[in-house]
């Protein structure tokens, strides 16, 4: 049957997409109830539709935990994507590596972030209507993630740190971005 989860904090933005970036279409209490349809590439944001009949996007980070592994993957349409794999010396995924998408003119900032799965792989979500070059830069590593060891615990300089730490594209791409922790 349907799994329903709730907000576990005050304020939470139902998106049109899975992304910081895109429009916000209801800010929910903490409490409120969602109905889980599936999650996105990455398992950053999950798909829902409220009690109103809304579907829409919310961040993982929001909501209460659920079995996620039993929920499809639905890829969004009518975005683009910035997508990278963070890879160790010996080609195994990195997880927890956290990343900016980020784009700065004279009239506006634009930012956007996304961590690495358990594939090594993160998936950044930008409206169609946006363009131009964008800087993807390593930002920081979960306390969860498989590159975190003891030395790693006690000194954060001992973590290592993917190799480029940041990287320009130009929008639209379909590239897919490649990192190797060092």
């Amino acid at each position: 049957g349907p799994v329903y989860i709730t907000t576990r904090a005050q304020n939470v933005n139902l998106r049109t997409q899975p992304g910081t970036l895109f429009p916000v279409s209801r800010v929910m209490p903490q409490g409120t109830r969602l109905q889980v349809l599936g999650l996105s590439p990455g398992g950053e944001w999950v798909y829902i539709v409220n009690d109103e009949g809304i579907n829409g996007w919310v961040d993982k980070n929001f909501v209460d935990e659920f079995p996620a592994e039993q929920f499809p993957s639905v890829e969004p349409g009518d975005i683009q994507r910035i997508s990278g794999r963070v890879l160790d010396a010996s080609g195994l995924p990195v997880s927890g590596i956290g990343f900016a998408i980020e784009q700065t003119t004279a009239s506006k900032s634009l930012r956007t972030d996304s961590v690495t799965d358990a594939a090594g792989a993160f998936y950044a979500y930008l409206p169609k209507k946006l363009s131009g070059v964008w800087t993807v830069s390593y930002i920081s590593i979960s306390s969860t993630s498989n590159a975190m060891t003891p030395d790693c615990l006690a000194n954060t300089s001992a973590c290592g740190q993917p190799q480029p730490g940041r990287v320009t594209v130009t929008l639209p791409t379909s590239a897919q971005l490649n990192f190797v922790w060092k």
